[in-house]
């Protein structure tokens, strides 16, 4: 007798097991653990229905395993505490090149003054979540893509409309009414935006203009202007420089051809010579005498057919 019952026992030996594995397979998959500042909400394809979030931290069997594992049920996690998105960059010179050494989330914004000068805005913007909009939020955005597609959009668009009513000079001297506009515009446009209504805790959302200046391409071109400038000054420079010697030297060789002549023209008078080599032979004498009796201050010269005799005079001779 103990033997013929041996099969049915090993039959529901495996019923059981098998039911064992499916109870932990479907509690794994029904077991749910929600972390702090996190929500969820369950999508049930079955009954067609978004349940209300549940708010972590917390841990519980909130699916149906089955469904879940069929994927006719499926949970989503929103995180719903203290959200943000950073619109900044960072420059450093290196070897006389400015390169990007940081940026937030993204860059930060580039956009045009109001006299169409480039400027970079660093902007960073922190939110939270209402709970309990939560439900409403994911069916208008299902993919979870509000900050990419919507907030990121305001932020910028808010960022160039206020930008663009202030000169480059008005950025760089009001940086505190701008920022508050800023904050201002900010702020309206995304507790206004439609798709947002109620998601947004107003008492949370925080603006904060890290920086406001021209952009780096704006700097780069302003450093190569100067640089052009300070080489255009330069050669300005050299070129006067060269111009104003040379007009030197030539205004030296007319005093100096006009002292010749005037030489010549004494010696002539005097000697009553026309020989030109005869003259030129008289004004070389003279200019060597010069140099070799420079203490000398009076002196006759004879000129004759030779060599002109030359007499100096004493300083205390009362000779006429």
């Amino acid at each position: 007798m103990k033997i013929e019952k041996l099969p049915k026992v090993g039959a529901l030996l495996g019923i059981l097991i098998v039911l064992g594995v499916f109870g932990v397979f479907y509690g794994a998959a029904s077991w749910v653990n929600i972390g702090v500042g996190t929500s969820m909400i369950v999508v049930d394809a079955t009954a067609r229905a978004i349940s209300d979030p549940i708010l972590g931290p917390t841990a519980g069997f909130y699916l149906n395993g089955f469904f879940r594992i069929v994927g006719l049920q499926y949970p989503v996690f929103i995180y719903y505490e203290v959200d943000s998105v950073g619109m900044w960059s960072e420059w450093k010179l290196e070897m006389g090149q400015w390169v990007e050494s940081a940026r937030g989330d993204y860059p930060a914004i580039k956009t045009l003054s109001r006299d169409g000068l480039e400027i970079e805005v660093d902007i960073l913007v922190r939110w939270s979540l209402n709970s309990g909009a939560l439900k409403e939020l994911y069916r208008r955005y299902p993919r979870l893509d509000w900050k990419a597609i919507t907030i990121n959009s305001i932020i910028r668009e808010e960022v160039r409309d206020t930008i663009s009513n202030f000169t480059a000079i008005q950025v760089i001297e009001e940086r505190a009414r701008i920022a508050d506009k800023l904050g201002q515009a900010i702020r309206q446009g995304l507790l206004e935006e439609p798709t947002l209504q109620g998601a947004i805790v107003e008492s949370t959302l925080m603006v904060d203009l890290r920086d406001i200046d021209p952009s780096i391409e704006f700097i780069k071109a302003i450093e190569a202007k100067l640089a052009a400038e300070q080489a255009k000054i330069q050669a300005t420079f050299e070129y006067e420089r060269t111009l104003t010697l040379a007009r030197a030297e030539a205004q030296a060789k007319i005093i100096i051809a006009e002292g010749i002549k005037e030489a010549i023209d004494t010696i002539i008078s005097i000697t009553g010579e026309t020989n030109s080599t005869r003259i030129a032979e008289i004004y070389l004498t003279l200019e060597a005498l010069k140099t070799i009796a420079p203490n000398t201050q009076n002196f006759i010269v004879i000129f004759g057919t030779g060599i002109p005799l030359v007499y100096p005079i004493p300083t205390n001779s009362t000779s006429p």
